[in-house]
């Protein structure tokens, strides 16, 4: 929660932070431009459709937390967002939000692993290589993604990097499980 020039911000879910943090860093952009960023990143957790997306930004700006302004001379009426003053403060504070739990994040894949022993040995090969072939279609996922058009500065180097490193490591931590 967020409190600044007397309004208080409920607690905003993870996805509606990167929202959030995505309008911040694409500024001046439209809607369309966030929900294209959205489309095209590797992680898989977060809906682009336009059921989720503009609701998302529509409840951003209902909570002051981002502004819009109509573009100027533009047949389409599109409308161009920013991140407010109490928007910043909200990412702000969503920085420093971290535990234990933060860090160790959600892993499905892992999850699984523990109740492999519910199929036969024919199965779990069969898992083994499915898991394998789906992490080669992530890490080609943030390899394209490589090449999107985002604004990359050092620090989504590191968070690039960091994608890479954790998918090598669960494609090394696979070989050693039969």
């Amino acid at each position: 929660m967020v409190i600044s020039k007397g309004v208080f911000v409920r607690a905003l879910t993870e996805t509606e932070f990167i929202m959030l943090s995505n309008i911040w860093k694409l500024a001046p952009c439209t809607a369309y431009a966030v929900k294209k960023l959205i489309a095209s990143s590797p992680v898989g957790r977060f809906s682009d459709s336009a059921g989720s997306i503009y609701p998302a930004i529509k409840r951003l700006i209902e909570r002051q937390l981002v502004t819009v302004e109509a573009q100027k001379n533009d047949k389409r009426k599109s409308k161009i967002l920013r991140c407010s003053t109490l928007g910043e403060a909200a990412i702000r504070n969503w920085l420093f939000d971290l535990d234990a739990r933060t860090n160790f994040p959600e892993d499905p894949l892992r999850t699984r692993m523990i109740f492999l022993n519910i199929l036969d040995e024919e199965e779990r090969k069969e898992w083994l290589l499915k898991a394998r072939n789906s992490l080669s279609e992530q890490m080609a996922l943030i390899e394209q993604f490589e090449n999107a058009e985002v604004p990359k500065d050092a620090y989504y180097q590191h968070a690039h990097r960091n994608s890479r490193l954790l998918i090598k490591a669960r494609m090394k931590w696979l070989k050693g499980v039969t």
